[in-house]
């Protein structure tokens, strides 16, 4: 959606100025996730440092504590 796209845009500057690995997240790890994937490579994110956590947030073996 465009709210989502404006919210990665927000965070392009930041993503391009790292050398650090980029994490996505979606619920289940899936298209959502491939799509960011693609677009931030596309707007010159280096591939090799974006990763998709597999089975997104349903598989995430891990308590989540709240706050």
């Amino acid at each position: 959606t465009v709210a989502e796209t404006e919210k990665l845009n927000a965070t392009l500057n930041s993503l391009k100025s790292s050398t650090q690995p980029v994490v996505v997240i979606c619920p289940r790890g899936k298209g959502g996730a491939e799509r960011t994937v693609n677009y931030l490579a596309k707007q010159g994110i280096a591939p090799y440092r974006l990763f998709i956590l597999t089975n997104g947030q349903d598989g995430w073996p891990y308590a989540v504590e709240s706050k």
